[in-house]
């Protein structure tokens, strides 16, 4: 007996719709970390709340990117009980 996975065709139709929606999330995370870049180089690194980044209409980047941040083994500084409330980048 001999089984085959049968996988259905890739059209250009379909490739082009992933490649539109890959390209326009890619441009909604590079303005919304120059937000992000903006809001410390202007408060002088201040805390950011999940509250503050609804506000700029960036927490999904923000969520998202505090975890990017403690993957890659970049300091967070917390506050409240050591939940991921506010943060900030830690200047050295």
């Amino acid at each position: 007996m001999n089984l085959q996975l049968q996988f259905p065709p890739h059209t250009k139709e379909r490739t082009d719709e992933g490649t539109n929606q890959v390209q326009a999330l890619s441009q909604k995370f590079a303005g919304d970390n120059k937000k992000l870049m903006e809001y410390w180089e202007t408060t002088g690194n201040q805390w950011i709340s999940n509250h503050l980044a609804r506000e700029l209409g960036i927490s999904s980047y923000v969520s998202a990117r505090v975890k990017d941040l403690r993957y890659l083994g970049i300091e967070i500084e917390t506050q409240k009980n050591g939940r991921i409330t506010e943060f900030r980048l830690i200047i050295h």
